[in-house]
């Protein structure tokens, strides 16, 4: 068993019943202090093994000021592997965590992900995990469901689908661990690609087909599709190709991908997420978004927009942000660049069953950006969890209160 290091979002509620190996098994737990897992089983040449990826937020644990000045979490992480529920491994990793201020605390990538993996037998699994927290008292746990393929002669298995920046190499067992896979993306600049790999022990191939489609989830259209011939390995293939986002991407995609090996075929799927682009797709922002402007403009101006028909949209959208361009004639308009930044920021961090933006916390950090410093109090004896946000160079100071528990934090105080 060795560790790795995985940065992972995109969490999913999981199903006890046995899983599909060809997908990662996502769960989140619910209730303080909520963290993700996720279960990906994986074919390492004559051995098959489990790879569980583990993330919790900064915000979710208890930083406690020691007597250097300095904030520390200590936490633990316990993990219980079961088959037929009968337990056959059982360990415990242990986790300090130190910052320097509470500034560090802020931050979509102020997160904290350890990989584990396991080397187990083909067959169905349950894996137990859970996060004690002993210094507030708080911990929690979920199980997840996954089945470790047999590598059967003959026959051909398509490993996990897997996203991430183009120019990478490596088994599968390695990308996971690896920052630059991720199921969501601050842009596509740098290209996105797909990774996977066909397993076939024993099976002499010269190559196999791949036929992928690309969806958009929030319109379902198709947004591409492709073929390729690969020469095939051994008893492996690895496979990868470029996927066209565009530059301006702000979308939720779904990569549906078939491998044909001779006369055999398997298929799998993945979703990632691009949330960045200083000019969004015009259709699903008008759609979906379109609000969000109110926290910068005048009411008419916005109604404005909603009753443009289509064909206008294009002309009205440049003329509503040439208006607010801090430096007309340049190529770039800073305040545009700066409100994008601030939608994708808040959509990523606060969303909780509805759009970040639509938040209390999201509407805020819109309009304001990022605080000057933060009061975090996830584990309050005298109430529910509280965050302090203080605008020094505005004066302003903005209380808010998690009052159900669920992390939907909502402004009580704006002074």
């Amino acid at each position: 068993m060795s560790g790795l290091l995985l940065l992972l979002l995109l969490p999913a509620l999981l199903t006890g019943r046995a899983a599909d190996p060809s997908r990662p098994q996502r769960a989140t737990h619910a209730t303080r202090p909520r963290f993700q897992a996720e279960v990906t089983a994986f074919i390492e040449a004559d051995r098959t093994y489990a790879a569980l990826h583990l993330e919790v937020p900064y915000a979710q644990l208890c930083f406690r000021r020691d007597s250097c000045g300095v904030y520390r979490a200590s936490f633990e992480w316990i993990v219980h592997v079961y088959s037929k529920r009968r337990e056959i491994h059982a360990d415990a990793w242990p986790e300090t965590l130190v910052v320097a201020d509470r500034r560090a605390l802020w931050g979509e990538r102020q997160r904290h992900a350890r990989s584990l993996l396991f080397d187990l037998a083909p067959g169905p699994y349950e894996i137990e995990v859970i996060l004690s927290e002993p210094n507030s008292g708080h911990g929690g746990s979920l199980r997840l469901a996954t089945e470790v393929p047999f590598p059967v002669p003959g026959q051909v298995r398509l490993g996990s689908v897997l996203v991430g920046r183009c120019g990478l190499s490596g088994r599968l067992v390695t990308l996971r661990a690896d920052p630059r896979v991720r199921s969501r993306f601050d842009s596509p600049a740098a290209g996105i690609c797909a990774y996977t790999e066909l397993y076939h022990p024993a099976l002499r191939l010269d190559s196999v087909d791949v036929r992928w489609q690309l969806h958009s989830e929030t319109s379902a259209a198709l947004i591409d599709r492709g073929r390729a011939r690969v020469s095939a390995g051994d008893d492996l293939t690895r496979l990868h190709w470029p996927l066209p986002i565009a530059a301006d991407a702000l979308d939720a995609f779904q990569l549906q991908v078939e491998v044909t090996a001779e006369s055999l075929r398997v298929a799998g799927e993945t979703r990632f997420s691009v949330q960045s682009g200083e000019d969004p797709p015009l259709d699903a922002f008008f759609r979906d978004h379109l609000r969000v402007l109110e926290y910068i403009a005048e009411e008419d101006e916005v109604r404005a927009l909603e009753m443009a028909a289509p064909r206008d949209r294009a002309r009205l959208w440049e003329a509503f942000w040439a208006e607010r361009d801090p430096t007309p004639g340049s190529q770039v308009n800073e305040f545009k660049r700066e409100f994008f930044r601030r939608l994708n920021y808040a959509n990523a961090e606060f969303g909780l069953g509805r759009p970040g933006w639509r938040t209390d916390r999201g509407r805020i950090y819109i309009r304001h950006g990022e605080p000057d410093q933060i009061e975090r109090y996830p584990f309050r004896i005298e109430g529910p969890p509280m965050e302090i946000w203080h605008y020094e160079r505005l004066g302003r100071r903005y209380v808010f209160l998690d009052q159900r528990g669920y992390g939907v934090y909502e402004l009580v105080s704006p002074e």
